[in-house]
């Protein structure tokens, strides 16, 4: 069992914490040495090696997945950064560092995703909000365990993974969805974009994403190091 750091948003540690998200996709890297990123429009397939690695083929034949456990017996394919089952997911979220450790080593930490009236931090937040990304270990409230990981087009999402996103029912205030999009799928793809289009990876572009099902395994601070 390994442990891996997972970046969200406000919104998908609300979502978490609330307990209607339990799925996360991200896009996937293949590896530029052995893909030739970032044209990867030849790859129609991926499948677990028989270490539970990756490989992307150019074909989708339906004896793929026995034959890749086979051709590659060693785990000679990519890792998913994001572990594999049973693996751990520490969150990182945007915080603040109220105290610094008292003699029991214990400090006082703020979490943007809880409810804050605004964007920025009361005058006892010790030197305002700090990226998520520079969050360590120690300061993460949140631990997933890695239930399953699956690799899919993005827009093979189902109804029922998009709910499993975090993203709430909604109730349609016009008859039709929008064109061949769901009420609840539109949310998602809105939500998608805007943390993906600027980077080039846009719902219509289709990429290929890692999709990792995982519960909540703990609540509360680790020890401050």
């Amino acid at each position: 069992m390994a442990e891996h750091p997972i970046l969200f948003s406000d919104e998908m540690v609300r979502a978490i914490v609330d307990g209607y998200k339990t799925q996360t996709r991200r896009v996937i890297r293949f590896p530029k040495h052995a893909y030739q990123q970032p044209d990867v429009s030849w790859i129609k397939s991926v499948h677990q090696d028989g270490r539970g690695n990756w490989v992307a083929w150019s074909t989708d034949a339906p004896d793929l997945v026995d034959f890749t456990k086979r051709a590659y017996p060693n785990g000679e394919g990519f890792k998913c950064p994001y572990g594999r089952p049973r693996d751990l997911l520490w969150v990182r979220e945007t915080w603040s560092q109220i105290s610094f450790p008292d003699e029991d080593g214990a400090v006082e930490i703020a979490y943007r995703a809880d409810d804050w009236l605004d964007d920025e931090p009361g005058p006892d937040i010790e030197g305002g909000w700090r990226p998520s990304i520079h969050m360590p270990r120690w300061a993460s409230r949140l631990t997933l365990e890695v239930i399953n990981v699956r690799v899919e087009r993005l827009q093979a999402i189902s109804e029922e993974d998009v709910l499993a996103e975090g993203v709430k029912p909604t109730i349609p205030i016009r008859p039709e969805p929008f064109g061949s999009r769901s009420y609840n799928l539109e949310s998602f793809v809105t939500v998608w974009d805007s943390i993906n289009a600027k980077r080039g990876f846009s719902w219509k572009s289709n990429p290929w994403v890692w999709v990792v099902s995982f519960k909540v395994a703990r609540r509360g601070l680790q020890a401050a190091s």
